[in-house]
């Protein structure tokens, strides 16, 4: 049997989505020899792909025509070579909603085929609440407003199997699934051996992708955070940080006790977790579960955040390992909780232990193998 993924993240990304495309990878290549993955052009080498790649660039070409034919991401200038792939193919899997046109072309074409779609997140959530301004990108997401909700009731129309990252996603398509074909399939971390600083810095962590506008919030409010109390340490790392930072009125400077990470390699990220002992998550926008919370698991931290950043997570929250932030908290409210909690000492050992039981491989590999007893 040969299985088909279409991606619209790299597989060398250092996002959720490059994560989350890393777990379906992952799962299907320990139960099929035959995987080809269709991925976005990366030029780093930050994973060994464990399956044939083809890799198609995105570009302002790519982008406009296939927004032309409908499809809000940009693989139509690549319809052929999908094609190609997808007629010798068994199971068309496709990772995103945005490439609900494609899946369903597809489908039309190969109707004997078996057609999964994973969400990772609802993307007409994330789409109806991002900013508009002037600048061509945003030409291009006024676009996607129209297309998204689109392409994302194809996406479930076109599917055999469907699964979303957690029950609160399912619940949000409700009115167009049927949930008995749906099922959830969380966000999960290849195990791996971590070398911990003996003496980790009560530093906050907070990791992300500063072209999302959900962090850049997030960042916005520790900002003012450091500036209320400078004697707690906040360390901010992740994609095209200081062209965000670079971009901000005078009037928000970063206070000392704000260290800024642009840009990390995988190594230097894995520094910045592993001398840190704590993670801070002040993200209350989207939808989906937030990897950098499993990220922060995996390395033994304690995870402040707030409650709608932490959906999906309810038992680590139940074991005490992600202490909760009503979104409506003040200021003063979130200082207080994270003062309480620096008091008390970290539980790396019992958070390792944990992660290794409910967020890695292991798991997700069971529930791919899973959604093969459950075709429709």
């Amino acid at each position: 049997m040969k299985v088909l993924i279409i991606s619209i993240n790299s597989f060398q990304e250092l996002t959720g989505g490059g994560l989350y495309l890393r777990q379906i990878v992952d799962g299907y290549a320990s139960k099929f020899a035959n995987v080809t993955l269709v991925t976005k052009a990366n030029n780093s080498n930050n994973y060994i792909t464990p399956v044939k790649t083809l890799d198609i660039n995105k570009n302002f070409f790519a982008d406009i025509v296939s927004r032309i034919f409908l499809l809000p991401s940009f693989h139509m200038v690549y319809f052929f070579t999908i094609f190609k792939e997808a007629r010798t193919s068994d199971y068309l899997v496709f990772h995103s909603s945005r490439l609900g046109l494609l899946s369903w072309l597809l489908k039309r074409i190969f109707k004997d085929k078996k057609c999964i779609v994973h969400f990772d997140n609802v993307e007409t959530i994330l789409i109806r609440s991002s900013k508009l301004r002037f600048n061509l990108k945003s030409c291009i997401t006024l676009i996607d407003k129209l297309l998204v909700p689109f392409s994302e009731k194809l996406a479930i129309k076109s599917s055999d199997i469907l699964t979303t990252i957690t029950s609160e996603d399912r619940n949000m398509l409700k009115g167009n699934i049927n949930l008995s074909g749906n099922y959830i399939l969380p966000i999960c971390l290849p195990s791996k051996d971590i070398n911990l600083s003996s003496d980790r810095e009560k530093n906050l962590l907070f990791t992300g992708s500063f072209d999302f506008w959900p962090n850049q919030k997030a960042l916005l409010r520790i900002i003012d955070l450091a500036h209320k109390n400078t004697s707690l340490n906040y360390v901010v790392a992740g994609r095209k940080l200081d062209l965000f930072v670079s971009g901000l009125p005078s009037s928000t400077y970063v206070p000392k006790n704000v260290t800024l990470v642009s840009d990390p390699s995988v190594e230097a990220m894995s520094t910045l977790f592993s001398n840190s002992g704590y993670y801070i998550n002040l993200v209350k926008d989207g939808s989906g579960m937030k990897t950098k919370i499993a990220e922060a698991l995996s390395y033994g931290q304690t995870v402040i955040s707030y409650r709608s950043g932490a959906i999906g997570y309810e038992s680590a929250v139940n074991s005490g390992y992600v202490i909760i932030l009503e979104d409506s908290s003040l200021p003063e409210d979130i200082l207080h909780t994270i003062v309480k909690t620096l008091e008390v000492n970290p539980k790396e050992s019992s958070i390792f232990k944990f992660f290794d039981n409910e967020y890695t491989y292991k798991k997700s590999r069971k529930l791919i193998e899973g959604l093969f007893l459950h075709e429709r």
